[in-house]
């Protein structure tokens, strides 16, 4: 799957229609507004943005079955390579870590997210997760 530039405009369209249709409410959407590169597929079901080496804001829709964040990770790790950097880093919270681990990525820190952080609406009974560090060397 290719993954192109776009504006952030029309990253935003496309990525609240991939959460909606995974049921997920517009508030948990984190769109970057200082992202420096917004990358969408060419069917507009996925998409990630970069700010610097770190890779944020990334979606897809409920139509891809889980399969594009191995992809869009690899097309990241070349174009951070092409921009002369050599990591890729992110921030998630501690469940998804494992998700990550299974692309390539490890564990550089973790730490409780701070208050003020947590997404509105967050499930009290879900806890206070740990906000995990992650990187992955482009090469």
């Amino acid at each position: 799957m290719d993954y192109r530039t776009t504006t952030q405009e029309v990253y935003t369209i496309f990525a609240r229609q991939a959460l909606a249709s995974r049921g997920v409410q517009g508030h948990y959407l984190v769109i970057p507004t200082d992202a420096e590169v917004h990358m969408l597929a060419e069917d507009g079901h996925s998409g990630y943005a970069l700010i610097g080496d770190t890779f944020c804001g990334v979606f897809s829709h409920e139509k891809t079955g889980g399969q594009r964040l191995g992809p869009m990770l690899t097309q990241a790790k070349a174009f951070l390579r092409l921009q002369g950097l050599w990591t890729l880093r992110l921030d998630c919270f501690a469940p998804l870590a494992k998700v990550y681990e299974r692309h390539g990525l490890f564990d550089v820190h973790r730490q409780p997210v701070e208050d003020g952080y947590l997404p509105e609406g967050w499930p009290e009974e879900l806890g206070r997760p740990e906000v995990v560090t992650m990187m992955a060397y482009t090469r």
